[in-house]
C-alpha cells in the first residue's frame, strides 16, 4: 500500500462546516467567530483576514492555493444568511476581511446582549443533557466547557469563576441523576476550606471528574 499523502485542508473544512452553527442570528455570531478564526489559523490565513486587523498578504507571497481556497469555501457554504441583506451587504469583489468586517457589524452582538445570551445559555445548562447516552452527555460536556470560556471573554464575574461554576455543574448533575459525580463533585468542593484552596479549583478537573465518575452511567 502506497504511503498515504499529507492531510488536506479540505477534509478539515468539510468536518468544520457541518460541526458549526450557521450565522443567522447574533447569537450565532460568536461560536461562528471562533470557527472562522480556528480555522484560519490552521490554514496560515488569519493575519491576512482578521477583521480587527490591517496585515495584507506580501505581494511576492500570498497564502497557498489550498489554504485560501478553503477559506473561500467555508465563508461560502456557512454564510447561509438573507438574500437581500447578502446583496446589500457582500459584494463578490470584497476580501474576506471586507466579509467579515461587514458581518461583524450586522450579526456581533453589543457586550449586553453578549451578557444576556450567556445567561440563558447557563439557564438551559442547568436543564440537563439534551439528549441521553454517550454523545447527548458528551455534548453537554463540551457545552459546559465552551460556556465556561465564553464566560471569561466576556468577563461575567460569576460563571467565570471555577468555584462557582463547578458548584452550578454539579447541581445540574444530581438533579439530572448522576449522583455518583455529585457527591464526588460535592466532596471536592468542600475539602476546599480556604479561599486560596478555591482559587486553585479547576473547573475542567470537574468535567474529567464527571467523564471518570459517571462512566459506567454514561454506558447505560
Amino acid at each position: 500500500m502506497p504511503p498515504r499523502g499529507p492531510r488536506r485542508h479540505g477534509n478539515d473544512l468539510a468536518v468544520l462546516v457541518r460541526s458549526v452553527p450557521t450565522l443567522k442570528t447574533r447569537r450565532d455570531w460568536c461560536p461562528w467567530m471562533k470557527a472562522i478564526e480556528t480555522h484560519a489559523r490552521r490554514v496560515h490565513v488569519w493575519d491576512y483576514i482578521n477583521p480587527d486587523g490591517d496585515i495584507s498578504p506580501p505581494e511576492a507571497t500570498f497564502p497557498t492555493e489550498d489554504a485560501y481556497k478553503a477559506m473561500s469555501q467555508f465563508a461560502k457554504k456557512k454564510l447561509e444568511i438573507d438574500r437581500e441583506a447578502a446583496r446589500v451587504y457582500l459584494r463578490p469583489t470584497d476580501s474576506l476581511r471586507d466579509i467579515l468586517k461587514k458581518l461583524s457589524s450586522r450579526f456581533k452582538p453589543s457586550e449586553w446582549q453578549e451578557k444576556k445570551f450567556l445567561r440563558e445559555s447557563h439557564d438551559q445548562l442547568l436543564r440537563g443533557p439534551k439528549k441521553n447516552g454517550p454523545v447527548g452527555l458528551a455534548n453537554w460536556m463540551v457545552q459546559w466547557s465552551d460556556f465556561h470560556e465564553n464566560a471569561k471573554e466576556t468577563g461575567m464575574t460569576y460563571f467565570s469563576d471555577d468555584y462557582n461554576l463547578a458548584a452550578d455543574l454539579i447541581e445540574a448533575c444530581d438533579l439530572a441523576g448522576f449522583k455518583s459525580f455529585a457527591t464526588c463533585g460535592r466532596g471536592r468542593l468542600f475539602s476546599a476550606d480556604t479561599e486560596e484552596e478555591r482559587k486553585e479549583l479547576k473547573f475542567s478537573d470537574f468535567i474529567d471528574l464527571f467523564c471518570f465518575v459517571s462512566n459506567e452511567e454514561i454506558v447505560r
